[in-house]
């Protein structure tokens, strides 16, 4: 157990969250909405730029590696960062709406 401001990490706080809940979730988070904002931009320009067969290549591609980012994503959530399933598919489905815009 770490002392950090006479307070000692190494329990449970009573919420079900492990110490360092957010310290992980936070940028995992942040990084993944950023990433499939990027995504999004990269689709919609594809959709101006290119043929039908390019870009569903594209977008084929976007989700192949999509989806095992995301599902590294739910597990950091769930097994570093304690949250429950439910709240790591609710979090990780809202990082994925940038994709959208």
């Amino acid at each position: 157990a770490t002392e950090c401001g006479g307070h000692d990490h190494g329990h449970d706080h009573g919420n079900g969250e492990k110490p360092g809940g957010w310290a992980v979730a936070g940028p995992v988070l942040l990084g993944d909405f950023c990433h499939n904002f990027v995504d999004g931009i990269v689709v919609g320009i594809a959709a101006k730029a290119c043929n039908p067969t390019a870009l569903w290549a594209i977008v084929g591609a976007t989700v192949a590696h999509e989806a095992p980012q995301e599902l590294a994503d739910f597990m950091l959530l769930v097994s570093k960062a304690g949250w429950s399933w439910k709240a790591a598919v609710l979090a990780n489905s809202m990082t994925a709406l940038p994709a959208a815009i």
